[in-house]
């Protein structure tokens, strides 16, 4: 099967190449269509491009050697999500580990990455400011662009506690930018 013919099934008519036949052109295809959605998704995570890079390649790798596992159950792109967040979260352990320990061994606290310079300080510092649980729904489903059924599969959670962590995200998000906006809205003299 060429390409284009590959291009023009859909994820549910991929993944069945992909779990028979470990059809690489197939995944490839996946990859294509959902890497930079991933990507962008870490990236908003960790705000540090070449980690949330690396982040994306390491959980389409692990996709793709566990494709099999997929059940059909979720979209595609939530399950890839979710492995994509595991991952996210073994590096968040990874680091904090290794900053405790350089932390000990220099005797001062070392600052967090610094994040993406292409991302508004404003969103950042936001994102930031939220809680971690309202911050990984706030960036699942915003940014993400998972529904909210996909979301509360990603992170395991039930509907109405996800439902929940977004209402209050977004409040809190606009209550954090808002000030800013009413001043760029203001007419100049």
């Amino acid at each position: 099967m060429t390409r284009r013919p590959l291009r023009q099934l859909s994820d549910s008519k991929l993944i069945p190449l992909c779990q028979a036949a470990g059809d690489a052109d197939a995944f490839e295809e996946l990859v294509r269509r959902h890497q930079a959605a991933l990507t962008d998704f870490l990236n908003a995570s960790i705000r540090h491009r070449q980690d949330a890079e690396d982040l994306a390649q390491s959980a389409l790798i692990k996709a793709f050697m566990h494709i099999r596992r997929y059940d059909g159950r979720s979209a595609f792109r939530t399950w890839l999500f979710a492995i994509g967040y595991r991952e996210l979260l073994m590096l968040t352990r990874r680091q904090r580990s290794h900053r405790r320990i350089l932390d000990r061994l220099r005797g001062e606290v070392r600052p967090l990455v610094t994040g993406d310079p292409d991302w508004p300080i404003d969103i950042r510092a936001a994102l930031d400011a939220l809680a971690p649980e309202e911050r990984d729904v706030a960036i699942l489903c915003e940014i993400g662009g998972l529904t909210h059924v996909e979301a509360s599969r990603a992170l395991k959670v039930p509907l109405g506690t996800l439902k929940s962590r977004v209402k209050r995200a977004k409040e809190r998000l606009a209550a954090r930018l808002a000030p800013q906006e009413e001043d760029a809205d203001e007419p100049s003299d």
